[in-house]
């Protein structure tokens, strides 16, 4: 049977009750059943500041394609603004072809923009990077800023983290919960930049860590003289296999360096007791903890190198937001905490 012209199929907001099913049986046919994390249970959890947006795409009251975003509190300089990392964008494989794909993102930028969305933008692989920068309008943000450091394992094949955080001199480490009240006075205390970073506050560290249920994340704190001066969250994760390690968060105060370099030692002390051979982190483009990774031997590595490709690319949708260059990689301040994947 012929498939009815694209003005005629309908696109609306996602709505629960009408649609979950649908779509959970879309993402069956499109990406197999879900991986870990990787659920639209926990792509499309509820964020502090409001639901996520999605919207469908039906022919005859059938969800053939779907799109969405994770919403995030980005602060430009001192301007706080709301965006959307987009994810789970899929198209049934029997409409492919067809542009759906392109027509959902479009419908859901237009959706974001009417719910007071300020920006777009996302992690795209190797099959969607052109259509985002291409008739999605995004723009890249290039290069992606990973860095990775070898590291010298303590025994062959990945075990657990563990629990116990190594001493470190001057530091004292302690585990901690998602959520800990330390983290927002790390926060409060944070280094201030003009550049874009996410908010990292306590209630996001509970949205972004706590329910995944793949992820054995470990969060720690360091504090100097009982004063929360840095926090870091990690990951064990084997890729391609290679045991390795990710230093999904790191975050100091305006005089928390040495805190720190010292955490993320700790971490690395850890890292190899686990049997990781190599540990990874984004780059931020500007502030001290770009130093600190760099005097630590992270070194960036060439786009050709990366063993998957990953791109951030992003879109203004407030024009009166005074955005600046967008393409910049050193406005940005990323870390693996920012994407989906780790």
């Amino acid at each position: 049977m012929p498939k009815p012209p694209a003005s005629a199929l309908q696109i609306d907001p996602y709505q629960p009750e009408r649609d979950r099913e649908q779509v959970e049986q879309l993402w069956l046919r499109v990406f197999g059943r879900a991986k870990g994390g990787q659920t639209p249970e926990w792509l499309f959890r509820p964020a502090p500041m409001c639901a996520a947006p999605r919207v469908v795409i039906r022919d005859d009251n059938q969800v053939i394609a779907h799109a969405g975003a994770m919403p995030v509190r980005l602060l430009a300089g001192d301007q706080q603004l709301l965006a959307g990392w987009s994810v789970g964008a899929m198209t049934d494989p029997s409409w492919r072809g067809q542009g759906l794909f392109v027509r959902a993102g479009q419908a859901l930028y237009q959706y974001m923009d009417e719910q007071g969305f300020d920006l777009v933008g996302g992690f795209s692989n190797a099959q969607s990077a052109s259509l985002h920068v291409g008739p999605l309008q995004r723009t890249p943000v290039r290069p992606f800023p990973w860095c990775a450091k070898p590291l010298l394992p303590r025994h062959l094949g990945l075990r657990s983290l563990g629990t116990n955080w190594p001493l470190r001199l001057g530091v004292e480490i302690s585990a901690v919960a998602p959520g800990d009240p330390r983290i927002d006075l790390i926060w409060q205390n944070r280094e201030k930049g003009k550049g874009i970073t996410a908010v990292r506050d306590a209630a996001w560290t509970l949205w972004r860590y706590q329910g995944r249920p793949d992820a054995d994340y470990r969060l720690a704190v360091a504090s100097v003289a009982g004063v929360p001066a840095a926090w870091i969250a990690v990951r064990a994760l084997q890729v391609a296999k290679v045991p390795g390690f990710f230093i999904v968060d790191l975050q100091c105060t305006a005089s928390g360096m040495a805190a720190a370099t010292q955490l993320l030692k700790s971490a690395e002390q850890m890292a190899a007791s686990a049997g990781c051979v190599l540990a990874s982190a984004l780059l931020p483009g500007w502030g001290s903890l770009r130093s600190v990774l760099l005097r630590r031997a992270y070194v960036p590595v060439p786009e050709r190198l990366h063993p998957q490709k990953i791109m951030l690319s992003v879109r203004a949708l407030d024009a009166k937001v005074p955005w600046g260059d967008l393409g910049n990689p050193r406005q940005w301040w990323l870390a693996w905490s920012d994407t989906d994947v780790v």
